[in-house]
This record gives structure tokens, sequence and C-alpha cells, in this order.
């Protein structure tokens, strides 16, 4: 996969946010269910529609 340098500080940021969410509890489950999404999106955008079949949805949010 060739990432512009944009596209690799942008994940890179997106995978921080997610590890820092995960390891210290600083993000609300909101915030993390937005990123997952923001992801997704770019990751689909980057790689295109090449595994259509296999394509994972992320669920919607449940409020608690």
């Amino acid at each position: 996969m060739n990432l512009t340098p944009h596209e690799r500080r942008e994940l890179r940021d997106l995978l921080e946010q997610l590890t820092q969410a995960m390891d210290g509890g600083a993000l609300w489950p909101n915030q993390i269910h937005d990123t997952l999404q923001e992801l997704h999106a770019c990751v689909h955008t980057w790689l295109g529609d090449e595994n259509e079949d296999t394509e994972t949805v992320i669920p919607p949010q449940r409020d608690h």
C-alpha cells in the first residue's frame, strides 16, 4: 500500500487516538466509535473496493 505522507500522518494519528482510548480510557465511547468510523472510511478510500465481499461494517453505537 503506497500512502502519501499526509495519509501516513492521518493513519498514525487515528491509531494513536485509539491506543490512548484503550490504554488510559482517555476518550469517551462515542469518541472511540467516531475514530473507528473515520479510520474505516480512510482505509476504505485508500484501498478501494478490492475486497467488497469481506468488507466489515462498524456497528452503530448503542447508548448505555
